[in-house]
């Protein structure tokens, strides 16, 4: 980002309130550094301004959501002119998940922590979010293999399983389709308090929070309240739900004609996480589409992202196993993974930073099969490359 603080999923080495990264906090950080008075990624909720994913309208330096930002925001601060991720499509540099280049310290990466990590925090003992591969318990993102209480990969999980656990019964988020109810990203016509997916929810809706008391979203388990990605009980301005915008958001800005990420459901194409029914080239839940889907997309061929499990090849978040070119959780690939996958050679996305080619979230200026974050590709890139030229 070239922001000297407050930054989430790239601005890697800031000093503090930090997502996705500050790893090492003592308590109440998920993806979004919880309690902060400003600048907080997704999930500050209760913050007055800059928020992200979700605080929509915000001034400045929002990630996830703070749409109509200037400069310098992540995931969601659609409609900026310049370095943006996630969202802020066609951005020229700069942008989150993404501004790698960062020697160490870095989010979706930045292994060895102790406990209550992000993305890529590897290793971890408990409460990890993306990465943390064999946790016990309360992992997400690629903590495959948990029994309990997982996000992003976790498939086969009994219950409370995030991105990845398909056929799960309750209590899951992006994936989990076919769920009764209290489902994040995939899950759609739930009954209410979901996010990504479960539009119309009335309030209090993140990343699979739905109505859980603790130990939810992206890895801030055991939080009673102040929870990213699942902190609910904010009436508005929430990330991953704030639906009702009018156009160009991100995570949650349902009802967009097109062109939007989590949870535009109802979009005819080139919808991301959340787009449901689409026909073609939709990310995070489109599901029944034929191919290059991202989250949700279950059952693809190939160039998949999250939930594309049992993918040949270049799946995202969930398609565990894969051989090679996978996103978040499909830990352990050689080459080509995006989140958790950390210490590939190249072409692997969140947290494989400093990767020489197509990368997905952070490696920006991927050459080609990226998706989240290498904005501007030329084939197969969803998420984030919005108008790309071929299978975005």
């Amino acid at each position: 980002m070239g922001i000297d603080s407050q930054y989430l999923l790239g601005n890697m080495g800031i000093g503090s309130q930090c997502l996705l990264r500050n790893m090492g906090i003592d308590s109440q950080y998920l993806l979004g550094n919880m309690g902060i008075s400003s600048q907080c990624l997704l999930g500050n909720m209760g913050i007055d301004s800059h928020y992200l994913l979700g605080n929509m309208g915000i001034g400045s330096q929002c990630l996830l959501r703070n749409m109509g930002i200037d400069s310098q925001c992540l995931i969601g601060n659609m409609g900026i002119d310049s370095q943006c991720l996630f969202g802020n499509m066609g951005i020229g540099s700069q942008c989150l998940l993404g501004n790698m280049g960062i020697d160490s310290q870095c989010l979706i990466g930045n292994m060895g922590i102790d406990s209550q990590c992000l993305i890529g925090n590897m290793g971890i003992d408990s409460q990890c979010l993306i990465g943390n591969m064999g946790i016990d318990s309360q992992c997400l993102l690629g903590n495959m293999g948990i029994d309990s209480q997982c996000l992003l990969g976790n498939m086969g999980i009994d219950s409370q399983c995030l991105l990845g656990n398909m056929g799960i019964d309750s209590q899951c988020l992006i994936g989990n389709m076919g769920i009764d109810s209290q489902y994040l990203l995939g899950n759609m016509g739930i009954d209410s308090q979901c996010l990504i997916g479960n539009m119309g929810i009335d309030s209090h809706c993140l990343l699979g929070n739905m109505g859980i008391d603790s130990q939810y979203l992206l890895g801030n388990m055991r939080i009673d309240s102040q929870y990213l990605l699942g902190n609910m009980r904010i009436d508005s301005q929430c990330l991953l739900g704030n639906m009702g915008i009018g156009s160009q958001y991100l995570l949650g800005n349902m009802g967009i004609d097109s062109q939007c990420l989590l949870g535009n459901m109802g979009i005819d194409s080139q919808c991301l996480l959340g787009n449901m029914g689409i026909d073609s080239q939709c990310l995070l839940g489109n599901m029944r589409i034929d191919s290059q889907y991202l989250l949700g997309n279950m059952g693809i061929d190939s160039q998949c992202l999250l939930g594309n499990m049992g993918i040949d090849s270049q799946c995202l978040i969930g398609n565990m196993g894969i051989d090679s070119q996978y996103l978040l959780g499909n830990m352990g690939i050689d080459s080509q993974c995006l989140i958790g996958n950390m210490g590939i050679d190249s072409q692997c996305l969140i947290g494989n930073m400093g990767i020489d080619s197509q990368c997905l979230i952070g490696n920006m200026g991927i050459d080609s099969q990226y998706y989240l974050g290498t904005w501007g590709l030329t084939v197969s890139a969803y998420l984030g490359s919005w108008g790309l030229t071929v299978s975005a």
